[in-house]
C-alpha cells in the first residue's frame, strides 16, 4: 500500500555534483599551469553546477513528499487510519515515514553543506577575476577543491545508503 520511490532525479543530480568535482579539479590543474582565464571558467561552471544540484536536489524532496501524501491518501481511502497506536496494519505507514526523516535528514544536511560550498566558491571566483590567484599563490582554489571532492565523496556515501534503503 505504501509505495516509497527514490526521485529518479537524484541520479542526475548525482552526476550533476560529479561534474561540479570535475570542474573545481580542472580550475585547480589550470592554475597550476598558469591558465588563470580557464580558472575563471572552470570556477564559474562549478558554481553553476552546484546551483543547479541544488534545484535537482529540492524537486526531489518535493517529489519524495508528493508520494507520502499520495500514499496517506491510499491508506485512508482503504479505512485505515492513525489511531494514536501501533497496529500491524500502520507499520508501513511508519516505516515509510522512518524512510522519509532519513531522506530528508542526508540530503537536507548535505544540501547545507552545498550551500556552504558555494559560498566559498563565490568568494575564489571573484578573486579569481580580480587576479589574485597565479601559478605560485592559489590557497583558496586549493582549499575550494579538497571541499568539493569531500561533498562529492559525502553525497556519494549517501546516495548509496539511499539507494540501498529505499
Amino acid at each position: 500500500v505504501v509505495h516509497l520511490h527514490l526521485p529518479p532525479l537524484l541520479w542526475a543530480s548525482t552526476a550533476v555534483l560529479l561534474a561540479c568535482s570535475a570542474g573545481i579539479h580542472l580550475a585547480l590543474r589550470s592554475i597550476r599551469n598558469g591558465q588563470e582565464n580557464r580558472l575563471s571558467a572552470y570556477l564559474a561552471l562549478t558554481l553553476a553546477l552546484g546551483l543547479i544540484f541544488l534545484i535537482l536536489q529540492s524537486i526531489s524532496a518535493v517529489d519524495v513528499y508528493q508520494s507520502l501524501v499520495q500514499s496517506d491518501t491510499a491508506l485512508a481511502h482503504a479505512g485505515v487510519f492513525k489511531t494514536g497506536g501501533l497496529r500491524p496494519a500502520l507499520n508501513p505507514v511508519v516505516e515509510a515515514h522512518v524512510l522519509i526523516v532519513g531522506f530528508y535528514l542526508f540530503t537536507g544536511l548535505h544540501a547545507l553543506h552545498v550551500i556552504g560550498g558555494l559560498i566559498p566558491l563565490a568568494v575564489v571566483l571573484s578573486r579569481a577575476l580580480a587576479g589574485r590567484y597565479s601559478r605560485n599563490y592559489f590557497p583558496g582554489v586549493r582549499y575550494t577543491c579538497m571541499y568539493w571532492h569531500f561533498l562529492d565523496a559525502a553525497w556519494v556515501a549517501i546516495f548509496v545508503v539511499l539507494h540501498l534503503t529505499f
